[in-house]
């Protein structure tokens, strides 16, 4: 009789523990939990990330970068190009003198030029100078502008080509304007025009964009016979230059 009782009891128990659990798994199913059709995902997601020491274990290699143009290592997408119509500026700073001719003249000068197409530059300049001459001596200064074509790089002579522009070698060709204090040659005019025409080299400095130029130049003064030819006894000279270009 005890026993039955006891069974009786267990069997009842068993009932309520049962039920309690029904209630909460329908609870927990009420709340967005986790049931049988809706269970949890644990599952991980993961990205590789190549380290350098990975890459050159056989990785995929990273992407080439754009250099300077001429020598030396490879510098980030902003980096400078020579001879490249990226629109960038050059800026030159530069000495000048004329030496040869009907005069000669010291003094010097600054330049803007940028790339129009690839190798040819524009570039306009503003320049002083002190014109040592017969009679009395001047000074005088004004801008310019010039069409540069650069002809010769060591991609020249190769079939590959590389796009290395270390160095060129140019021919340019401008004119420009002078203002001066006195009479440019002594017996002219205040006011003249200076066409110019010469060849020259740039140089990359190390693995710097930085450029020297250097080259060599024949330039004229003359005020068109604005004043009247016996007003225009014009001038013409051989001169030289040297400075450095970097990009702006």
């Amino acid at each position: 009789m005890n026993e039955k009782r006891h069974t009786r009891s267990c069997a009842a128990g068993l009932a309520v523990i049962a039920g309690a659990a029904a209630g909460a798994l329908v609870g927990v199913a009420d709340a967005g939990g986790p049931t049988r059709a809706q269970g949890i995902d644990l599952r991980l997601n993961y990205t590789p990330v190549m380290s350098p020491a990975g890459a050159a274990g056989g990785g995929e290699p990273a992407p080439a970068r754009e250099g300077t143009g001429g020598r030396g290592e490879a510098q980030g997408g902003g980096a400078a190009r020579w001879g490249e119509a990226d629109g960038r500026w050059w800026v030159g700073i530069t000495a000048a003198g004329t030496f040869a001719g009907t005069g000669r003249s010291y003094g010097p000068e600054v330049s803007f030029g940028t790339f129009v197409a690839r190798d040819f530059q524009f570039i306009g300049w503003v320049a002083g100078a002190y014109y040592d001459q017969d009679g009395r001596d001047a000074v005088g200064g004004g801008p310019g502008i010039a069409f540069r074509w650069h002809f010769l790089s060591p991609d020249t002579f190769r079939e590959q080509k590389t796009g290395d522009r270390s160095w060129t070698v140019y021919g340019d060709a401008g004119i420009g304007l002078l203002f001066s204090g006195r009479e440019v040659p002594d017996g002219g005019t205040r006011f003249n025009f200076t066409p110019r025409a010469g060849v020259g080299s740039t140089i990359q400095l190390g693995n710097s964009p930085v450029r020297l130029d250097v080259g060599l130049r024949w330039a004229h003064i003359s005020n068109a016979n604005t004043q009247g030819s016996d007003r225009n006894p014009s001038r013409d000279s051989i001169g030289v230059y040297i400075g450095v270009l970097f990009p702006f």
